[in-house]
């Protein structure tokens, strides 16, 4: 019994899989980018601040635009994986995203927040966020182990992107730079 041969595809055949696996495969990179990273609009930025009765804030602004939600979270310190979520503080929704508050008072949210007052550890480092409506987003601001307590009332602190802790400023100049066309977001 003899084998059977193996016979070769006609040339044109070849080429044309070899021209689809190639646009398979240069298109998928783009296919995926649009569902690993859409478009995100940066409209503005969080900072922290504390009240003259030592009380821990976050300051919220989204530079005329709606402001949905606040986000708030334990830094990664003392966790052990990267797959590990950060420790949860907690979430406030604003019931008017139209006309943001100028700032939360986590201990003591106020009537146009959703969410409850919540009590933080002032030696644990801290990450906050914000969201406004369909992929906008603020800025993050972050602040050290320990760094809370050393907090001055009637400045704000916030996290320019590239500086590992928080800077501190006037609410003006706060709101320039979350309001500003910026290069480091």
């Amino acid at each position: 019994m003899r084998a059977r041969q193996h016979q070769e595809p006609p040339g044109r055949f070849r080429y044309a899989v070899r021209l689809a696996w190639a646009a398979l495969l240069g298109a998928l990179p783009v296919t995926l980018s649009g569902c690993i990273a859409p478009d995100i609009n940066v409209i503005g930025g969080v900072g922290f601040a504390v009240d003259d009765q030592g009380r821990l804030m976050v300051v919220v602004e989204g530079c005329g635009r709606p402001v949905v939600r606040v986000h708030m979270a334990y830094n990664r310190e003392g966790l052990t994986s990267d797959e590990e979520p950060n420790e949860e503080i907690g979430e406030w929704t604003l019931d008017d995203s139209q006309n943001p508050p100028a700032q939360l008072v986590i201990s003591d949210p106020g009537p146009e927040w959703t969410g409850s007052a919540v009590r933080i550890d002032p030696e644990r480092g801290v990450i906050a966020d914000g969201l406004g409506e369909r992929s906008d987003v603020l800025t993050q601001a972050s602040l050290a182990p320990g760094q809370i307590p050393q907090l001055e009332p009637g400045k704000v602190y916030y996290t320019p992107r590239g500086d590992p802790v928080a800077v501190a400023g006037t609410r003006a100049e706060f709101t320039a730079w979350a309001c500003s066309d910026r290069d480091d977001i």
